[in-house]
Order: structure tokens, then C-alpha cells, then sequence
């Protein structure tokens, strides 16, 4: 089963940052699903594990991201 998994910079209200993490994550299976891919599991990480520092903005880009996890 496919998975979606959207997460967030730190800035901002933690709350906030959760639900941007959970709309990224829909956006994109709402759009794989207009293609005719269904994913199995759409979630928010919040501003967990982030890719890189939240210093700068350039670092702050890559941790607004979803990540598609693909299973065999």
C-alpha cells in the first residue's frame, strides 16, 4: 500500500504547522487520484523530522515536502 507523508518548517504555531503537513499530503493524492492512483495512507507529520535546518529559508523549503513512500 502506497503512502503519502506531508511535513512542515518550524515556523509558526506547532497546530498549524500539522495541519499545513496533512493538506500537502491531500493535495498530492488528489492528484495522483486524478490520474487513477489511489494511496493507501495520507498523513501529517507536522515539522518532525525535518530534511534540513529550519535556519534559513532555503532550509526552511526543504522541509515543506511529501514524501512518497512506494511498497512492493
Amino acid at each position: 500500500m502506497d503512502k503519502l507523508f506531508g511535513f512542515a518548517d518550524n515556523i509558526g504555531a506547532r497546530d498549524v504547522d500539522c495541519r499545513l503537513s496533512e493538506v500537502r499530503a491531500q493535495q498530492v493524492a488528489d492528484q495522483l487520484s486524478a490520474y487513477g492512483i489511489i494511496v493507501g495512507t495520507v498523513q501529517g507529520f507536522c515539522d518532525d523530522m525535518p530534511a534540513a535546518s529550519n535556519l534559513t529559508a532555503s532550509e526552511r523549503e526543504k522541509n515543506r515536502r511529501v514524501e512518497v513512500w512506494l511498497e512492493k
